[in-house]
C-alpha cells in the first residue's frame, strides 16, 4: 500500500444491484507551475471524455495560476476533479492520483502533451476487453511537436517515444513511459505505487516491479499523444543542462 498519502472517499452512486458504479478510466494529469500548458492539455482531453471516464488534475503545490485555472476547468466540467498535493515531486503527485482516482484504471497524461483524436477510445477499447487477465500496464507513443525550428545539431524527432509499430506485449528491457500509460488502479496501489525517493525513472522502476511480480506490460500503438517541446528546450544551453 502507498504510505503517507491522503485519499478522498469515493462518492460513486450504486447501480441497481447495489454495487458501486466506478468509471472505467481516470485520466490523471499531474502538474506544477505550468498553467498555460495545463489548460491546453486538458482541452485536448475534454472532448474525448464520456460517461465511463473522468479527468483528475493533481496540482503539485503550484505557485502560479494553476490552482485558479484548474478550479475553473472543474467548475465548468462535471467530469473534472482537482486534488492539491503538497508533497513535492512527481512520484508523490502520481501516488496522490492513484489514491484519489475513481476509475478502475488510471491513465497518466502529462501537462506538456496534447491528446490525438481517438486517443482515449484506443484505451477504452483495449481496457474493456484486455488481451490478458494479468495486465500490469499499457502505454503508447509520443509524437514530437517542436514549437520552434529544430536546430541542425538536434535529433529532428527529439521528444518522441516509440517502441514498436504494432500493439502487443512488451518483454524485458522495453517499457512504456508514464506520460501516456494506463494501469489497473487497485493493483498499483497494492504494489506500493511510485517510489517517492526516486527523482527520475520512477515509472521504469514500477514497471520492472510489476513484470517481476508476473504482470504483463503492453504497447498500444493507436494511443498517440503529441509531446510539446517549447522553444526554450531547443537551445543548446538547455540541452546541456538536461544532459
Amino acid at each position: 500500500m502507498i504510505a503517507g498519502a491522503q485519499q478522498t472517499p469515493r462518492t460513486d452512486a450504486p447501480d441497481k444491484s447495489g454495487r458501486q458504479c466506478l468509471p472505467l478510466i481516470s485520466v490523471a494529469i499531474c502538474t506544477r507551475n505550468r498553467a498555460k500548458l495545463l489548460a491546453r492539455a486538458v482541452e485536448s482531453v475534454l472532448t474525448q471524455l464520456g460517461s465511463d471516464t473522468e479527468l483528475l488534475i493533481v496540482d503539485n503545490a503550484s505557485t502560479d495560476e494553476t490552482p485558479q485555472i484548474a478550479a475553473a476547468l472543474a467548475a465548468h466540467n462535471p467530469a473534472v476533479r482537482v486534488w492539491r498535493e503538497t508533497t513535492l515531486g512527481i512520484p508523490s503527485a502520481r501516488n496522490a492520483a492513484l489514491l484519489n482516482a475513481h476509475g478502475r484504471h488510471i491513465l497518466f497524461f502529462d501537462d506538456d502533451e496534447l491528446a490525438e483524436p481517438g486517443w482515449l477510445d484506443a484505451y477504452r477499447n483495449f481496457l474493456k476487453n484486455p488481451p490478458t487477465s494479468n495486465l500490469g500496464c499499457v502505454g503508447g507513443p509520443y509524437i514530437e511537436q517542436h514549437e520552434a525550428p529544430t536546430p541542425a545539431w538536434l535529433d529532428p524527432h527529439y521528444g518522441s517515444f516509440h517502441i514498436t509499430t504494432s500493439t502487443g506485449r512488451l518483454f524485458e528491457g522495453f517499457t512504456p513511459a508514464t506520460g501516456n500509460c494506463a494501469y489497473p488502479t487497485e493493483l498499483v496501489v497494492r504494489m506500493g505505487g511510485f517510489l517517492p525517493q526516486l527523482r527520475r525513472r520512477e515509472d521504469t522502476e514500477l514497471n520492472v516491479r510489476l513484470r517481476k511480480a508476473g504482470y504483463e506490460i503492453w504497447w498500444l500503438e493507436s494511443a498517440r499523444v503529441r509531446h510539446i517541446i517549447p522553444a526554450s528546450r531547443l537551445r543548446f544551453k538547455s540541452q546541456v543542462r538536461l544532459w
